[in-house]
C-alpha cells in the first residue's frame, strides 16, 4: 500500500508573489496588444524625435510704417482686415521612418509666419476713434416767427400843472371896525384883529416876482394830480381860489372862488391849500401892507 504524501499549506508572503506575477503577466500583455494595434493603424506607430526637429527657418516679419502723416480733414477710422488663420499643415509621417527621416522631412516643410498688414492711411488714433463722428446734417434753422409778447397796457398819460398869480385890482381901504368894548369875549377881540385894520397891500408898481415864483413853486408840489383828470372836459380842469399871504410868507387864509364843477377837481385843490403852511418868501420892503391877497389859478392840462 503506497504512502500518501501531504502537501504543507501556502504561507501568506507566498499568496502574495502570485499575484504580484499574475498581474504583471496581465499587464505585460496589454500593453503589447496596444502597440501591435496602434501599428497597425494607418499613420501610427511611435515616432522619436529630437530637439534638432524644431529648428525651422523663420520668416521675416516686416512692417510697412508710413513715412509722413497724412493731414485729412475728416478722420476716417478704416477697420484693418481680420488676420490670416494660420492652419498647420498635416504632415504624414512613414510607420517605418527612422529619426533621420523624420528631421529631414520637417525641414522640408517651412513654417507660416502671418504677415502683419501696415496700418491705413489717415487712420484716426484711439482717442479720435472714440470721439463720436459730426454730424453731416445741419442744425435746422432759428424760427424767424416772432415770439409772441403779452399786451401791455398803455403807460398812464402825464397831467401837467398849471399854477398862475392874478394879482387883485386895487381896492379902496376898508373903514376901521369898531374897536370891541370893554370886556368883550375872546372871540370878539379875535375878529377884531382878523379884520386887519388897514393891511391889505398894494402890489401896483411893485416888482412882485420873487413872491410870486415863490407862491406857485410851494403850491405846485402840493398839488396832487389824478390820472383820472386827463378823462374830464376842459370846462372841469381849471379851478379859481382867493389865498392871502403874510410879509413872512405864511399862508394866513384861503378859500374856493370859483369851483372846476368836479368835487375831485376842488378837492385836490383844497388838500394843496392844506398842506402849504409857508411859500418860504418874504414879502419886498417895499410892499406897505400886511398882508398880500391874490388869486390862484390851477388848471390840468
Amino acid at each position: 500500500m503506497s504512502k500518501r504524501i501531504e502537501l504543507e499549506p501556502m504561507g501568506r508572503w507566498t499568496t502574495l508573489v502570485v499575484v504580484a506575477h499574475v498581474l504583471a503577466g496581465f499587464g505585460l500583455w496589454y500593453w503589447l496588444a496596444h502597440e501591435i494595434e496602434v501599428a497597425a493603424s494607418p499613420g501610427g506607430g511611435t515616432v522619436w524625435m529630437s530637439p534638432a526637429d524644431f529648428a525651422a527657418p523663420q520668416a521675416a516679419v516686416s512692417l510697412a510704417v508710413p513715412t509722413e502723416p497724412v493731414a485729412t480733414a475728416t478722420p476716417r477710422i478704416t477697420t484693418p482686415p481680420p488676420a490670416e488663420k494660420v492652419v498647420p499643415k498635416a504632415i504624414a509621417i512613414p510607420a517605418n521612418a527612422t529619426p533621420e527621416d523624420i528631421a529631414k522631412l520637417l525641414a522640408r516643410t517651412p513654417a507660416r509666419v502671418p504677415t502683419i498688414p501696415p496700418p491705413p492711411v489717415g487712420a484716426a488714433s484711439d482717442t479720435a476713434a472714440a470721439q463720436p463722428m459730426p454730424s453731416a446734417t445741419p442744425p435746422p434753422p432759428p424760427s424767424t416767427q416772432a415770439a409772441t409778447l403779452p399786451t401791455l397796457p398803455p403807460p398812464p398819460a402825464e397831467i401837467a400843472r398849471i399854477i398862475t398869480v392874478q394879482h387883485r385890482p386895487a381896492a379902496q381901504p376898508a373903514a376901521p371896525p369898531a374897536a370891541p368894548p370893554p370886556g368883550a369875549s375872546l372871540s370878539d377881540i379875535a375878529a377884531y384883529e382878523a379884520a386887519g385894520v388897514g393891511t391889505t397891500g398894494n402890489a401896483k408898481g411893485i416888482n412882485m416876482d420873487d413872491m410870486d415864483h415863490a407862491i406857485m413853486k410851494a403850491f405846485t408840489q402840493n398839488w396832487v394830480v389824478q390820472a383820472a383828470f386827463a378823462q374830464l372836459p376842459a370846462e372841469q380842469r381849471t379851478a379859481h381860489m382867493d389865498i392871502a399871504v403874510g410879509r413872512q410868507g405864511q399862508v394866513l387864509n384861503f378859500k374856493m372862488a370859483k369851483s372846476s364843477g368836479n368835487k375831485a377837481f376842488d378837492d385836490s385843490v383844497l388838500a394843496a391849500g392844506n398842506r402849504v403852511e409857508n411859500v418860504n418868501a418874504k414879502l419886498p420892503a417895499q410892499f406897505t401892507g400886511e398882508r398880500y391877497e391874490f388869486q390862484l389859478n390851477f388848471h390840468a392840462e
